[in-house]
């Protein structure tokens, strides 16, 4: 596996990684969750506990795409309070409250992934 790009709000996290295609990506995202929350709950002993909200979002890029999409991870906070934020990389679950950007619309997304070699 290769890390990107990872960043994030107070509300989300956007991750770019490669992954063999001999990883399911529902067992990599449990792993990424448990592990994570495992460590920040040590962490935070004591504190409230922390958990990942239920499902996660999938945008599936090709080579010529992830320089942007790296791009926009790096970058992610300052397309927030911009307001320049990329309807394709901000899906929300029905719980939250859109994301938008540039006009564009959202659709909720939750287990799905998609793909695409193009930048939008």
């Amino acid at each position: 596996m290769i890390v990107h790009a990872v960043d994030g709000t107070e509300t989300h996290v956007h991750l770019a990684v490669t992954i063999p295609p001999t990883v399911l990506i529902s067992d990599f995202i449990g792993q990424l969750k448990g592990a994570s929350s495992f460590f920040l709950n040590q962490m935070l002993a004591g504190s409230e506990k922390f958990a990942w909200q239920t499902g996660y979002g999938v945008v599936s890029f090709g080579t010529r795409a992830s320089k942007w999409v790296i791009d926009y991870i790096v970058n992610q906070k300052k397309h927030h309070a911009q307001g320049t934020t990329h309807a394709r990389l901000e899906q929300t679950t029905p719980d939250e409250e859109p994301t938008t950007g540039r006009g564009e619309e959202t659709n909720a997304r939750t287990n799905e992934a998609t793909s695409d070699d193009a930048r939008p």
